[in-house]
């Protein structure tokens, strides 16, 4: 199912270790609502500009995260 609750799930059976802490969990997971409360707000703003624009708005999203994800170090 679609939904954020089950990508959370996953989220959580993938990227967090079984033995973490409840806290860490907790707040992992307030994290992850909270980024998806971010990329909510930012897909708002399309509908409030043209389709270049817009068009440019998710390349640059896209790029971020390419860079964020390029830049990480391994643990």
């Amino acid at each position: 199912m679609n939904t954020i609750q089950s990508k959370w799930e996953s989220y959580l059976k993938q990227c967090v270790h079984s033995e973490a802490e409840e806290i860490q969990v907790i707040e992992t997971r307030r994290a992850f609502y909270g980024g998806v409360a971010s990329l909510i707000s930012l897909l708002n703003v399309i509908d409030e500009v043209s389709e270049d624009a817009s068009q440019s708005l998710v390349n640059g999203w896209l790029e971020e995260l390419n860079n964020f994800y390029t830049t990480q170090e391994e643990i």
